[in-house]
């Protein structure tokens, strides 16, 4: 059973606009949980899930979690109330501490689909490895891909690619 049709639409438009504005790395994430093949949710510094939502009985859907901490002020772990707990969670992780791209979130839609449990942990370069060793450090056992900057730059930086357009 698919999204409403309404809820479909308003996906379809949030992905549209986020490509339009050149932030469309979500977008296969956002699509994939419009087709109903998975859920998506979102989580700020200080936020919480909600237990129910980690219990494969309540939810039996693949999920994927996104920290999303890759602000200009990139976000530590203990800035996560649940980040212990979430890293045990996931069957899979991936730690992203470089710009958004399409094929990274698609990847994650496919990991997500196939362990069912997918952490994604949106942080700056500058604390990657940080995160990559608390992952270590708290799920030593559990699959972790770290997506860095190629060739040793920054993630954020202050300019845009000179191909992305600000409307």
């Amino acid at each position: 059973m698919s999204a409403p049709a309404s809820a479909s639409a308003h996906i379809a438009e949030l992905a549209a606009k986020l490509e339009q504005a050149g932030a469309g790395w979500h977008a296969p994430l956002l699509r994939a949980a419009m087709a109903d093949a998975l859920a998506v949710c979102f989580v700020m510094p200080g936020g919480r899930v909600p237990l129910w939502v980690l219990d494969p009985v309540k939810h039996p859907k693949p999920l994927v979690l996104i920290l999303s901490g890759d602000d200009v002020e990139a976000a530590q772990a203990a800035e996560f109330p649940q980040a212990k707990r979430l890293v045990q969670w996931a069957a899979r992780i991936m730690v992203h501490g470089a710009a958004g791209a399409p094929e990274h979130y698609a990847l994650a839609a496919h990991a997500a689909m196939s362990a069912r449990r997918l952490l994604i942990i949106e942080t700056s370069s500058a604390l990657l490895p940080e995160w990559v060793a608390f992952c270590k450090r708290h799920a030593a056992r559990t699959p972790t891909l770290a997506v860095a900057v190629p060739g040793g730059g920054q993630h954020p930086c202050e300019t845009r690619p000179a191909e992305v357009v600000l409307q």
